[in-house]
């Protein structure tokens, strides 16, 4: 490839005597062969743009007063295809890839979005983004909760003498023992008419819910002192040969069962006080 040589300007030329003028101008101005001339192209130059930006304008119908119903319509959906957005909630796509696999992704949520983007006419990019903002916050905020769940659950252990003591008391993963705590809690649930089950048949406590065991494995989330509030009152004060207050007194069987039994619950008369 060659470069196109650049014309020389005539020594005698008009251009050399304005001021302000670099090198790329003069060398466009010289063709002309006096500033009338110059002015006369730039004016001729001028209106043809303002002609063609006329042009680009009426070259668009765009709806106004007297536009019909039926035309605006068709107009409108000219316009949703030109910015992307689809006819059907189906049609926008998602990314779950950056959401591991042991957070429960929230499918309702991702349909309510959906939804709304194609009622509101969002486009698939500007849907696209709302969804990863979400995302990103949520994932965030989860592993804001895990962080406070783990420091939690560490000095739990360390309170109670170590893993084995905090197993026994807010349960193991990976096993059915749900723990005292939990057990405690869904009796005393039972009692109160605040159980329920889950999908698959399993008890539940809205107890539990409400103080937010929120780890697979039964963990505490973010409420340690809480944890030890419930473990002291289901051992101390609401336990066999126990009063309300803690002070020993002789249970018997037959009128109360042992802690960690539906019959304790059923059936709570020590020394014929409830």
């Amino acid at each position: 490839m060659t470069e196109t040589a650049v014309a020389e300007i005539s020594a005698d030329s008009w251009v050399h005597e304005q001021e302000g003028l670099d090198d790329a101008d003069k060398q466009t101005l010289s063709k002309y062969d006096t500033p009338g001339d110059a002015i006369k192209a730039s004016a001729h130059a001028t209106r043809k743009f303002a002609e063609y930006d006329e042009q680009i304008k009426n070259s668009v119908n765009w709806p106004d007063d007297k536009t019909s119903v039926e035309d605006r319509a068709a107009f409108d959906t000219k316009m949703h295809t030109y910015r992307g957005v689809p006819e059907k909630a189906e049609g926008y796509e998602f990314d779950r890839s950056t959401i591991p696999e042991h957070i429960a992704y929230d499918q309702e949520l991702e349909d309510g979005l959906r939804q709304l983007s194609v009622d509101k006419k969002i486009s698939k990019s500007v849907a696209s983004d709302i969804h990863g903002f979400y995302t990103k916050a949520m994932l965030a905020r989860h592993e804001a909760i895990e962080k406070v769940a783990k420091e939690n659950e560490e000095a739990l252990k360390e309170s109670w003498g170590g893993q084995a003591e905090f197993d026994k008391k807010v349960g193991k993963e990976g096993e059915k023992n749900l723990g005292t705590i939990k057990a405690g809690l869904l009796q005393l649930s039972a009692e109160l008419g605040l159980d329920y089950k889950d999908k698959a048949e399993n008890p539940q406590s809205h107890l539990i819910d409400d103080l937010e065991f929120v780890h697979k494995n039964g963990s505490v989330g973010n409420s340690a002192y809480l944890a030890r509030a419930l473990d002291h009152l289901l051992t101390f004060k609401f336990a066999e040969g126990t009063t309300l207050t803690g002070e020993t007194i002789t249970a018997k069987q037959e009128t109360g069962g042992k802690f960690g039994t539906k019959e304790f619950y059923d059936k709570v008369d020590a020394g014929g006080k409830e």
